[in-house]
């Protein structure tokens, strides 16, 4: 598996996190699911997974271009038309235990991936267009702060990223990136020095205004772009995500004083996971840990 090392450890690091942040939900569980459970899976078992998935009642068929619908139902029907209707599948149960908030696992790479992610409710949340808001703000091209501030400026990392992934009852904040091992805490203080800010001061109005601006640029690409915007609409049916106009919308409703409440209600310590897979020092480790803390009291890291 590609997230098993030689070691037989799980080195996904979003897996990882999400086994805290998602704790006692179905979202918790990795994806790739662990080599105990390949070693006793059946042919029985892989059938009768697909007969309870593969019903008319989970399937959803997007299709976005120069079409008719008339024309894609048909054709629908005639390639699904077989398959039994059926009931819709359920999420699955939350797994026993969780990982604690820190965690490292020691495995051989070049650089050391590094997760944290920050536990946040869900689409149904009136605010919701704060926490795009906020991904965006810190990472949405050349001008947002990671990458102007932390990549261009102080040049401390090649890899940097954030970005919310928000489900129907529960979403996360994620920022991750590789860095050298010795190079692991200088990271986390400054992403955390960033989230500091964003919690402590309003976003200035031509930073607002230029995040809105490359949003609505981005909905624009999108309806010339049939593969994103057919992957967007199936993520609406399938998860729940907002179209692509619902989200510009919520986020044109967002004023500075929603995207500050916002970061002081997410990017906090007490719903912090941190997960770095790779070679770094103990006292990286501990440095990267106490910035994610201080964060949590209210002083930069």
């Amino acid at each position: 598996l590609e997230y098993i090392d030689a070691n037989g450890q799980n080195i996904d690091a979003e897996a990882i996190a999400y086994r805290r942040v998602f704790a006692g939900s179905a979202l918790s569980r990795s994806v790739d699911g662990s080599l105990e459970n390949l070693d006793r899976f059946s042919k029985r078992d892989l059938r009768g997974h697909h007969g309870q998935l593969a019903r008319g009642s989970n399937i959803v068929v997007v299709v976005a271009g120069p079409v008719s619908f008339p024309d894609i139902k048909r054709l629908a029907v005639r390639t699904f038309g077989h398959l039994p209707s059926g009931s819709l599948a359920l999420l699955g149960t939350a797994p026993s235990g969780t990982n604690p908030a820190h965690l490292a696992v020691r495995t051989e790479t070049s650089q050391t991936e590094f997760r944290l992610s920050f536990a946040t409710a869900g689409v149904e949340d009136p605010s919701v267009g704060a926490l795009w808001a906020l991904g965006r703000v810190l990472s949405d091209g050349p001008r947002s702060r990671l990458y102007s501030k932390l990549i261009e400026e102080q040049g401390l990392a090649y890899d940097l990223w954030a970005a919310p992934q928000i489900f129907s009852g529960r979403g996360v904040v994620d920022i991750g990136g590789r860095v050298a091992h010795d190079s692991v805490g200088e990271i986390i203080e400054a992403v955390c020095r960033q989230l500091f800010r964003l919690r402590s001061r309003v976003v200035g109005n031509t930073e607002l205004s230029g995040m809105l601006q490359r949003a609505r640029r981005l909905l624009w690409d999108t309806h010339d772009d049939s593969a994103a915007a057919a992957e967007w609409f199936m993520r609406h049916h399938l998860l729940g995500s907002p179209t692509p106009q619902t989200w510009y919308r919520q986020l044109s409703q967002v004023d500075r004083a929603m995207v500050k409440r916002m970061a002081q209600t997410t990017f906090s310590a007490n719903n912090a996971a941190l997960v770095l897979v790779g070679k770094p020092s103990k006292e990286q480790q501990q440095r990267a840990w106490r910035a994610v803390i201080a964060l949590g009291s209210g002083h930069p890291g």
